[in-house]
């Protein structure tokens, strides 16, 4: 009897089908000895995952799975309930088509290669020690750490977002680079609130535009605690707006930003004083464009360091500095002696000051015959603006806190009422 070749064909096609894998199969890690992602007797069923397949690695035990091979899945499990589970990656390329979830005990590592997903979700640990964040959304969420370290530089692309909301700690001498987008989205890091963002490093983050480009395709987003701690060099924001709605808590080293800076109002400025050596012993923010001044500036002594009365620390600089600090925070150096900023044309600068009030201005309108103060003091301290007729019986007039500007202005409206009224401040402790 004569078979025809389509039924043989068919046939082959038909055996394929039931030889091959799944779709849409759950794929489970079975060698808690750890292996090879591409070894199929490592999984269950016994092949690796595919585009359309959940790759879980949760069994218990202590083990590391190698990524030898590019993988496409829909979705990723990292962590069991006990142990360590991690998934290295020194070169290949990782795609999630979906999302992602590394749990309390996942390792996720990626050293080289590309990392792309929809949404990867990191409550245990991400270990970045070089390669791309090729587009999606990285979150490290509250209670999750991300480590950056390592000579490589990382690289943020194809409209790639880091979000924290846990702890990134980079070391290091591997710089954050972010690369052009031709579809005119953007390439963020964003450290929302209660993220902490430690930068023990000198190392730069830069917009990497080799086309010439005029769009910027990389943005850091502050609303948690950046702080730069542990070293005495420069970090450099090159091409790389830097915004600020939290806190930029600088304790050693300098900080550059090349180009603006405007702080929202409830944004702060922490800095640590422990010497008179900017870098080596207390920190500056530098600003290569214009520094837009507000919110909070908080001032901290480190390891019991008291400065001299004429002592000066430049703690900002700018070619054009704008605004002042809305409110300054720090405690006293001495029972009258305080750290008070003072306002430059290019920067702010720490001084310390006695905190004695004295008018730095007095203004008489010709018209109204009224008088007009101007006090100056230590900023956050409580005056009392009081009149006299004979430099014996003073009369308080007003109490005010001095703002961040240092600055208090006045205005008599009795002062009409008296052919002459001498006026003194006194300190409120």
């Amino acid at each position: 009897m004569k078979t025809s070749r389509l039924s043989v064909l068919a046939g082959l096609f038909f055996s394929h089908l039931l030889s091959g894998p799944c779709p849409a199969a759950t794929i489970v890690w079975t060698n808690t000895s750890g292996g090879l992602w591409s070894n199929p007797q490592n999984w269950s069923p016994n092949w690796a995952p595919s585009a359309a397949d959940d790759a879980v690695v949760t069994n218990s035990g202590t083990y590391s799975v190698t990524l030898d091979i590019n993988a496409t899945v829909a979705s990723l499990i990292l962590g069991g309930p006990d142990g360590q589970q991690s998934l290295t990656n020194s070169g290949r390329t990782l795609t999630l088509a979906n999302a992602g979830l590394v749990e309390t005990n996942g390792i996720l590592g990626l050293g080289g290669g590309a990392l792309s997903s929809g949404l990867l979700t990191v409550n245990g640990s991400f270990l970045w020690t070089g390669g791309t964040l090729s587009g999606g959304n990285l979150t490290i969420a509250g209670g999750g750490t991300l480590n950056v370290s390592g000579s490589a530089d990382k690289t943020l692309s194809r409209w790639a977002v880091l979000t924290n909301a846990g702890t990134v700690v980079w070391t290091g001498a591997g710089r954050l680079v972010g690369t052009f987008t031709f579809n005119g989205q953007t390439n963020r890091i964003v450290n929302v609130s209660g993220g902490l963002f430690e930068v023990q490093t000198d190392a730069g983050v830069a917009f990497s535009n080799p086309g010439g480009w005029s769009a910027t395709s990389f943005l850091f987003e502050n609303a948690g605690t950046f702080r730069k701690s542990g070293t005495t060099g420069t970090n450099v924001f090159s091409g790389v707006p830097f915004s600020n709605t939290g806190t930029v808590d600088l304790r050693s080293g300098i900080l550059r930003l090349e180009g603006n800076y405007a702080p929202s109002p409830n944004a702060n400025l922490s800095v640590l004083i422990g010497g008179l050596a900017p870098g080596l012993a207390f920190p500056q923010l530098q600003v290569a464009g214009r520094a837009s001044l507000d919110g909070c500036l908080t001032v901290k002594a480190a390891n019991g360091f008291v400065p001299g009365s004429n002592d000066t620390f430049l703690i900002v600089t700018s070619p054009t500095r704008q605004g002042t600090f809305a409110s300054v925070s720090r405690e006293p150096i001495g029972p009258r002696t305080w750290y008070n900023p003072r306002y430059l044309p290019t920067g702010v600068e720490l001084t310390v000051v006695d905190a004695a009030g004295q008018f730095t201005d007095v203004r008489y309108n010709s018209t109204s015959h009224q008088v007009g103060l101007r006090l100056a003091g230590v900023a956050g301290k409580d005056y009392v603006i009081e009149a006299s007729t004979d430099f014996q019986d003073w009369t308080p007039l007003v109490t005010n806190t001095l703002p961040g500007s240092t600055l208090l202005d006045f205005l008599d409206v009795d002062s009409t009422n008296y052919m002459y009224r001498f006026y003194r401040a006194l300190y409120v402790p």
